[in-house]
Parts: C-alpha cells; sequence; structure tokens
C-alpha cells in the first residue's frame, strides 16, 4: 500500500463501483457510454486512481464479458453478480463488500453517476474520520459517492431488509456526516437518454 491510498488517517481506503444494470431505461450499456474521451466507467475509475484510491472492485452482471474486455488493461478487480437480472444495486454492494473487509473504508458509486472528479472525492477521504458514513451535498441535497467506513460493515452485510443500502445504513444506526460540493454532477445520473445528454452538457462547463 502506497500513501496515497489512505484517508487522513492513514487508513487503507477501496473504491466499488456498482455496473451490474441491464440498462433497460437507458438503451445503451451505461458503463461503456462515451463521455470526453472517455467512458463513464473509465472516467470514474481514473478519477478514483487520481484522489489516490488504489484498490477498486468493480461488480458486473449485464454484458459482463463485454465489461470485462474494456477494462482488461485496468487494474481493478472485476465481480460478477449472477442474479443482476432480479435483484437490486445493494446486491452489488455487498458482493463487493465482502471482498474488501480487511479496508478500513470504502468510496462506492452507481457506474451511471461519472461527474463527480477528484476533488470531489478527496473532500470525502479528508472529512470527519469519526463518522461511519460520509455524503457530498450539493445545494443541501445529498448525491454520490459515498464513503463509508469499516465500523458499520457487519452491520450492512448481514442486512435483508427494504430500501436497499440507504434502509441498511439507517439500520446500522450509522453516523454521517456531510461534506459542501460546488458540483451539481453529484446528483445527475444516467437513467434515461435525456439524463445522458445533460450529463454530457454539463462536463463542458
Amino acid at each position: 500500500m502506497n500513501k496515497q491510498e489512505t484517508d487522513k488517517r492513514g487508513n487503507h481506503v477501496a473504491g466499488v463501483i456498482m455496473a451490474a444494470g441491464c440498462s433497460s431505461r437507458m438503451g445503451q450499456f451505461k458503463p461503456l457510454l462515451p463521455i470526453g474521451d472517455t467512458t463513464f466507467i473509465k472516467r470514474i475509475i481514473g478519477v478514483m486512481r487520481s484522489a489516490g484510491i488504489g484498490e477498486i472492485v468493480v461488480v458486473g452482471g449485464a454484458k459482463y464479458e463485454e465489461l470485462s474486455a474494456h477494462l482488461y488493461k485496468e487494474d481493478v478487480r472485476l465481480l460478477y453478480n449472477a442474479g443482476y437480472e432480479t435483484t437490486d444495486m445493494f446486491t452489488s454492494f455487498q458482493i463487493a463488500l465482502r471482498t474488501l473487509t480487511d479496508a478500513s473504508a470504502i468510496v462506492a458509486t452507481p457506474v451511471d453517476i461519472a461527474l463527480p472528479d477528484t476533488e470531489v472525492y478527496q473532500k470525502l477521504l479528508g472529512a470527519d474520520p469519526d463518522a461511519d458514513l460520509v455524503k457530498p451535498t450539493y445545494q443541501g441535497r445529498g448525491g454520490h459517492p459515498l464513503l463509508i467506513r469499516q465500523r458499520v460493515f457487519p452491520a450492512l452485510l448481514s442486512y435483508t431488509g427494504e430500501d436497499g443500502l440507504r434502509g441498511a445504513l439507517i439500520a446500522a444506526d450509522a453516523v454521517c456526516a456531510r461534506v459542501d460540493v460546488k458540483q451539481k454532477g453529484i446528483l445527475m445520473d444516467a437513467d434515461t437518454p435525456e439524463d445522458y445528454k445533460a450529463v454530457c452538457d454539463m462536463l463542458k462547463y
């Protein structure tokens, strides 16, 4: 582990990208959507790297072989969510988390939230070290990525209730800290072609 792969207490932080969905509303495979001179997933990986996150886990499902080929030269760990057609994003999150129990914290994001840049990730890494959950906010609204610390990993792995990660964090009684950012992109996912256009337009500014 090098010094850049740590938070401000020197703890090991890993990145998690959930990319297993079928992209049905988009009509195109989200991880490979072009953005700038790259793709959604490669942009996120690059930003995580530039923020100092050395270990990155990607959870795929739909078009897994295509995703694997696209990431062939990337130094990431690619996992498979065999139930991607019938499970939600939280299942992919748990699959990744089971392989990262030695991490002191993880920074997790859906693959369709590709706009947050290095500054956003660095703000999360530099936030209150006593918080279990660190969430970026733009004009009072919380978005992604999220930083989650090891103290709540067991509760998140054992959670079987409803409302996905949000419900699991509530059940874990996670202490939350918020960091204000200037980027509206933390709120902008790409569920539809219209959303995708808005994301690409935002990147130009």
